[in-house]
């Protein structure tokens, strides 16, 4: 369980950072024809759609779909649409490893869900596939100690609310 929070709380981060930047973004001038090809293809989406390539409906594909409720509702004014693509594992794979073979990078998402060991693997053999945020302005520091004071609040009301429950059984004379 706490697992599965950190995890939605990371891809809610992950989700609110690109779509801050997705729509910011202009094409380099150094003349690197990948980048251009990615940043053309955000341009051709309407607003602010993200796709997004995930599995596991239980897991991925509901954090995905509350990271979109839990944005929109604190981003009325520029809400996002999030085109969750449900991608088997495999299937996320072996896409990556042809679109990155192919240079046909307009068949990427936005954003795609994948494993650490898996994205170190896919990093080394396909660099330009992957955006480097590291200049985008994104507090990325700032925003985990954010992340990290809601988990300890979350944590907290998730023991408040197990000790008003056993509360409540003990008065009806049960233990638990």
């Amino acid at each position: 369980m706490k697992n599965k929070i950190l995890a939605m709380l990371l891809i809610f981060t992950m989700v609110i950072s690109f779509a801050s930047c997705s729509n910011n973004e202009k094409a380099a001038s150094d003349g690197d024809n990948n980048e251009k090809k990615v940043e053309e293809k955000s341009e051709e989406k309407a607003g602010n759609e993200i796709t997004v390539w995930c599995w596991d409906p239980a897991f991925n594909i509901y954090a995905m779909q509350e990271a979109e409720k839990a944005y929109n509702a604190k981003n009325k004014d520029n809400p996002i649409k999030l085109n969750i693509v449900d991608t088997p594992w495999p299937d996320v794979q072996s896409k990556l490893t042809a679109v990155g073979t192919t240079g046909q990078f307009d068949q990427l998402p936005d954003i795609m869900l994948m494993q650490d060991n898996a994205f170190i693997k896919n990093y080394n053999f396909f660099p330009e596939v992957f955006a480097d945020l590291s200049d985008s302005g994104i507090d990325f520091d700032g925003e985990m100690k954010r992340i990290q004071s809601d988990f300890k609040i979350l944590l907290k009301e998730e023991v408040d609310s197990q000790n008003q429950l056993k509360e409540a059984f003990k008065v009806l004379g049960y233990e638990i």
